[in-house]
């Protein structure tokens, strides 16, 4: 069951706010989902213990929420719409959870995202397109596998500014499946990683990635 759905029509908006500033706790333990948003948001709330936090199916906007120890953070379907602004995913060492997915053709506006102890930040897939700045990201070295922290396989776009990736198994993992696909990354950090900072491709087409600025340092691997 679902602690809470918001799939509401395209004019009828509504937002579930908490006090300013955060604070309200929403706990699902492990068993559930909490909220299910076609056209609304989420503010000032914090998530724990859920199986996925957020499925967004239209519009949705997150707003100075944090989201802990859940399987899945934040699930956008076809065509959602997702906004983000000062969002916290914190996951539990060795559990191996994963931030934001995207599927079909789910579009991700991010800014000021800090992630911690999850496998996977960012899962790309189908049309999907993601762009993402003033973000802190680090992933989880008990996790098998390569463990990318964002891993991007899609037609659309990737676009990461003025963001730092520190600390995990694997950086960038991008795999371009449109020649019309495009990957920019500018002012961006890629440090400490296990395995490496950029790969991908395997199975691919070739596709326009451009790397501005930024530095990668201390990987066991480009």
């Amino acid at each position: 069951t679902e602690i809470y759905t918001l799939s509401l029509h395209d004019a009828l908006p509504i937002s579930l706010i908490g006090p300013v500033g955060g604070g309200a706790v929403l706990s699902g333990g492990k068993m559930s989902r909490a909220f299910t948003i076609a056209t609304g948001g989420v503010q000032d709330l914090d998530l724990q213990d859920f199986t996925t936090a957020i499925i967004a199916t239209g519009a949705a906007h997150v707003q100075n929420v944090k989201i802990e120890t859940s399987a899945i953070a934040i699930q956008a379907e076809t065509t959602a719409v997702l906004t983000v602004d000062d969002l916290t995913i914190s996951g539990t060492l060795g559990a191996c959870g994963a931030g934001i997915v995207l599927n079909g053709g789910a579009a991700l506006v991010a800014k000021s995202l800090e992630t911690h102890n999850l496998q996977t930040t960012l899962d790309m897939h189908d049309q999907s397109s993601a762009d993402i700045s003033n973000a802190t990201l680090s992933g989880d070295l008990n996790c098998s596998g390569i463990g990318q922290i964002i891993n991007v396989t899609s037609t659309a776009s990737f676009r990461l500014t003025d963001s730092v990736i520190d600390g995990g198994r694997g950086g960038i993992g991008i795999t371009p499946k449109s020649p019309t696909f495009q990957a920019v990354l500018t002012n961006t950090h890629i440090r400490n990683m296990k395995t490496g900072a950029l790969g991908g491709g395997f199975g691919g087409v070739s596709a326009p990635f451009h790397m501005i600025g930024g530095e990668i340092s201390n990987t066991n691997a480009g």
